[in-house]
């Protein structure tokens, strides 16, 4: 006979309580505010609940409308067309820079670059934003009056210490 143990189970509850918390919760709490004629507004209380129930009526209108039809069927294609047409194409490019043949690094690069280059650019753009000397966070500082500050002194990251954990950041967003 197997022995269950119980305790390996607590492991599970934090990732059940973000679960119940950010996905069943919003998804029953939408299919409730459905069924009722809701503004968004005011604070919904049980009794303006009670008092703005409406059941069906908003399916019955949602059903109605000639653009939840136009929009159903641009959903039905999408599903049906366009994501086993993104599939097809990502393998069939996987396959096909899988394979050692001349130029294959060339287009490795290629496919890559857009990846990387986003990464450098915000990197660039928080080394400009939080330069020293002439970036906008200094050049305010400077006009309150404050002292200069530079990227390590703001974070609070002076200290060597940082220095192992800032170096897995990698795209060096965090480089003075």
């Amino acid at each position: 006979m197997r022995v269950y143990h119980r305790f390996p189970l607590l492991f599970l509850l934090p990732s059940l309580a973000g679960f119940l918390a950010f996905n069943l919760g919003p998804i029953l709490a939408s299919l409730l505010l459905s069924f009722v004629e809701y503004d968004g507004l005011r604070p919904l209380t049980w009794r303006t609940f009670q008092e703005n129930w409406v059941g069906l009526e908003n399916y019955r209108r949602l059903l109605a409308d000639p653009v939840f039809h136009k929009a159903f069927w641009n959903t039905l294609f999408y599903v049906a067309v366009a994501v086993p047409l993104e599939i097809v194409l990502a393998l069939l490019l996987a396959l096909g820079l899988n394979r050692p043949w001349p130029g294959v690094r060339f287009l490795r690069t290629l496919y890559l670059l857009p990846t990387v280059t986003s990464v450098v650019a915000v990197g660039l753009l928080w080394r400009w934003v939080l330069n020293p000397t002439v970036g906008p966070v200094n050049l305010f500082l400077r006009w309150v009056g404050e002292r200069l500050v530079g990227l390590f002194t703001l974070l609070g990251l002076e200290a060597p210490g940082w220095a192992v954990w800032l170096a897995q950041e990698g795209p060096g967003w965090l480089s003075d």
